[in-house]
């Protein structure tokens, strides 16, 4: 019988493996130096996201639906209403759909609040970590910061703000062919930054911010004279995406209305609708404080600061094992 490891061994090297279980313990150094409590929250639960973008594993027990949590997003603003204190979650979490080299359907989520920080101040702390943990393993990391504004306007010469829908859509149409024509604003948008202005990013970190309106998520929004932003913002590092970072939305009442958006979206996408969850509303009602979070790929992050191509490099065993 041959012995085939390529069939049963691991995907990742053993160096690459020691460097990761290093990493981790790094990150844990990182916050409890800045006295950010770790907590551990549930993996399966009875709600999950509404976004339209993402797809949630469901499984059935005695009789309901329950979802694999595509982040701990949920349970930790939970805590942070109940308790207004920082806390950050290291550990896995799950969304069905593409695989590839940047996408596993089991992953591992850094995600992290600052209670009483705006967007600005966290992004420089994302950089003061990703600092620390690469010290060792990757040369000096130049850094960036740009407003979506700016690369819209460099790249595509367009106000991503203002421009009509009906001239986004003929963008679209122009370079990615018909079925573009009667796409959402959102839609129009995600595809013209991930196609075309993401590829032509500068190398090294950077960070994306002040996103249009339509592209809130679960960001509060600021008003300015001409067109409101979503005070949000995209982390990026040699051009891959590794994670997302919000000034949290605290109204109960507008998030129930973007949950409500976002089952229309679902609808019109032939997605099943997403029950509400009550349990975030009420913790939103019982006053969610002025605080800044963001989710972070890790095993992204350490392929990048590793120089590999693919995730499966950088973790044991994964999905098709």
């Amino acid at each position: 019988m041959t012995d085939n490891k390529k069939n049963w061994g691991p995907s990742a090297s053993i160096e690459n493996l020691k460097i990761r279980s290093r990493v981790l313990s790094k990150i844990r150094q990182f916050f409890s130096e800045r006295f950010v409590l770790e907590v551990d929250v549930p993996n399966i639960s009875q709600n999950t996201v509404s976004d339209p973008n993402l797809d949630s594993f469901s499984l059935r027990h005695n009789g309901s639906r329950l979802y694999l949590q595509t982040s701990p997003e949920y349970y930790l603003k939970r805590l942070l209403a109940d308790t207004r204190e920082d806390f950050f979650y290291l550990g896995k979490a799950f969304r069905s759909g593409e695989v590839g080299p940047l996408h596993n359907p089991e992953f591992t989520i850094l995600e992290w609040y600052r209670c009483g920080w705006d967007e600005f101040l966290l992004m420089d702390e994302v950089l003061d970590l990703i600092k620390f943990i690469s010290n060792e393993y990757s040369y000096s990391i130049a850094a960036h910061k740009f407003t979506y504004l700016k690369y819209f306007q460099k790249i595509l010469k367009i106000n991503p703000h203002t421009v009509p829908l009906a001239q986004l859509q003929e963008t679209c149409v122009n370079i990615f062919g018909s079925e573009w024509n009667d796409t959402s604003r959102t839609c129009c948008l995600d595809l013209l930054f991930s196609q075309i202005i993401q590829p032509k990013l500068p190398s090294g970190i950077v960070f994306i911010h002040d996103f249009p309106e339509c592209q809130s998520g679960l960001s509060e929004i600021r008003e300015c004279s001409e067109y409101n932003v979503s005070r949000r913002f995209e982390l990026f590092y040699n051009n891959v995406e590794l994670g997302n970072g919000y000034f949290e939305l605290t109204s109960g009442e507008e998030q129930r209305s973007r949950f409500l958006r976002d089952n229309i979206q679902r609808k019109i996408q032939f997605k099943h609708s997403i029950a509400v969850d009550e349990n975030l509303l009420s913790a939103l009602d019982h006053g969610l404080p002025n605080c800044s979070g963001i989710a972070i790929g890790f095993d992204r992050l350490l392929m990048c600061l590793l120089g590999e191509k693919t995730i499966s490099n950088v973790i044991s065993f994964p999905w098709e094992s």
